[in-house]
């Protein structure tokens, strides 16, 4: 098995047995083609198990208004053991500010600056989901 997948718009790495990272090229606009292409790479990757979600936008990334609703649905989400996004973008944290007031995750979700706090942060929800 592959522990790497290219997709259209974005690079998709098995990081370990639980976390998958996903980095979307700079410059790109998201659409809901490329989210099904993502999540059948996810399941190529983790097969049906639950898992731990690395995402980092690059500068220059737009998506419709149907991809920020399929975001919001349970379908996305119900994989997800905890979701931590890197965002260096000012419009994207606002989006992502937004969204989280107003329609929470069910699963543990983040933003991050840094790709290293990202991932401290994971490991966080690791220790902590071994622990309970």
């Amino acid at each position: 098995m592959a522990d790497i997948i290219r997709t259209t718009h974005a690079t998709i790495a098995r990081l370990d047995e639980v976390t998958i990272r996903i980095e979307f090229d700079a410059d790109c606009t998201i659409d809901v083609k490329d989210l099904e292409e993502n999540l059948d790479a996810y399941r190529a990757l983790m097969g049906d198990r639950k898992f731990y979600l690395l995402t980092v936008f690059n500068e220059g990334i737009t998506h419709t208004l149907e991809v920020r609703k399929q975001w919001l649905r349970k379908k996305r989400s119900e994989f997800k053991l905890g979701e931590a996004f890197v965002i260096s973008s000012l419009a994207h944290r606002l989006i992502a500010d937004f969204i989280m007031r107003v329609t929470p995750p069910k699963h543990p979700l983040r933003y991050f600056s840094s790709e290293k706090s990202a991932l401290a942060w994971l490991k966080s929800l690791r220790k902590r989901d071994k622990s309970a």
